[in-house]
């Protein structure tokens, strides 16, 4: 295994090689049928207009994957071709398949959406812990009203250095240190009262379904959500060494910035490579997935018959009518739709910006609903028995 300063080296070689490729060739993998070409285009200008290099889209309809594409090389020029089965990171898509598990744990009778979170977690609360905590509800974390307000007190998950040396552990600090800090902090509004985006919120969720479940935050979603559903690769990524199949990522805004892992002591990493720890990011924003895994997920909501580890009235509240999520770091953007029309996709990017300075998944939304709105006919055909081997 390369050591993280052979890794990084070769990121900072691929940044400059990946700008300079911009407008090049973008080769291009898997299966795409009659009628589904704007999709190639769309993905293959968004290369061109931004500093990503590989993507990869795949879309499933009436829990059929349909179109599945790679584009573009795992890492620049000299990469393997990226194939519909790459794995990106996923960013805050991660939080659907959090949500997905404590779905699972409320229809097996494990875990009530009214539960109150400091009931089920394997951290005690200090004394001087502020009294609304007690008011905190698991329904609450899931639907970011849990009273944190990261434009208020800043975003925890992003304070991993800070937080360790307060704790005065190495950094950076892990979701079960962090929660132990934040346990000591003030709300910063009622819970309930009203809506606040918080990774924090489903870092705490991460560390309820640990408790509830017995089993690590990770092997549990694998074991009770993705095994059912014949998704075996998806994983939590690695912040300093990616794994196998796994795209290398580069951003430029900006390209360096100093390593959390040693206390941002030491010369600068490439920004996705130790600007932030991607391992203490689990439940909110810490998946690696393919493209296809992200339709698998959103078709099996349309198969309950199929997979009944979806066909609870939980899963229901939570991803219907529709469910979307964007996700982005520096280095990956990502989208994930479900939809009561039987479409579903998956979108992932090894970069940010879109030449607009959008995130490049937000940059594309409306050309891509525009164009799966435009087709007439769909394929009776099902791809997913080749790309989930």
């Amino acid at each position: 295994m390369p050591t993280a300063n052979a890794v990084w080296s070769s990121c900072l070689v691929f940044f400059v090689a990946g700008r300079l490729s911009m407008g090049a060739d973008h080769p291009v993998s898997g299966d795409c049928p009659p009628g589904f070409e704007v999709f190639d285009k769309i993905i293959v200008e968004a290369l061109d207009q931004s500093s990503a290099t590989a993507a990869a889209f795949a879309i499933a309809k009436d829990g059929r994957l349909v179109y599945a594409r790679g584009f573009g090389r795992t890492a620049g020029s000299q990469g393997k071709r990226v194939e519909p089965t790459t794995l990106f990171r996923i960013a805050s898509v991660s939080k659907a398949f959090t949500v997905a598990a404590v779905c699972a744990l409320v229809e097996a009778g494990k875990l009530k959406l009214d539960d109150p979170i400091l009931d089920k977690l394997a951290i005690k609360p200090p004394p001087s812990i502020d009294p609304k905590w007690s008011k905190i509800t698991v329904t609450h974390l899931v639907a970011h009203r849990g009273g944190f307000d990261r434009q208020k007190s800043g975003d925890p998950m992003f304070r991993t250095v800070e937080i360790a040396r307060e704790l005065e552990v190495a950094p950076p600090a892990r979701p079960e240190q962090i929660v132990r800090y934040m346990l000591n902090q003030p709300l910063d509004f009622e819970p309930g009262s009203r809506y606040c985006y918080s990774n924090f919120g489903y870092c705490l969720l991460g560390r309820v379904i640990e408790k509830v479940s017995g089993q690590s935050y990770e092997r549990y979603v694998q074991e009770a959500v993705l095994k059912p559903l014949g998704i075996a690769r998806m994983r939590i990524g690695r912040t300093q060494t990616p794994f196998p199949n796994e795209v290398r990522y580069h951003e430029n805004d900006p390209a360096t910035a100093p390593n959390v892992f040693t206390g941002y002591r030491g010369p600068p990493v490439p920004t996705p490579y130790g600007a932030w720890c991607l391992e203490s990011m689990d439940a909110h924003g810490g998946w690696i997935a393919s493209a296809v895994d992200l339709a698998r997920f959103g078709a099996a909501l349309d198969l309950p018959e199929k997979f009944p580890v979806v066909a609870g009235k939980t899963f229901k509240l939570a991803f219907f009518p529709e469910y979307f999520h964007f996700g982005a770091f520096s280095g990956s953007s990502a989208s994930f739709r479900h939809g009561p029309d039987g479409l579903s996709y998956g979108l992932v990017f090894n970069s940010r910006k879109h030449r607009s300075d959008r995130d490049l998944c937000d940059a594309l939304n409306d050309e891509i609903r525009k164009a799966l709105a435009g087709i007439q006919n769909w394929p009776s055909h099902d791809l997913f028995p080749k790309y989930l081997k």
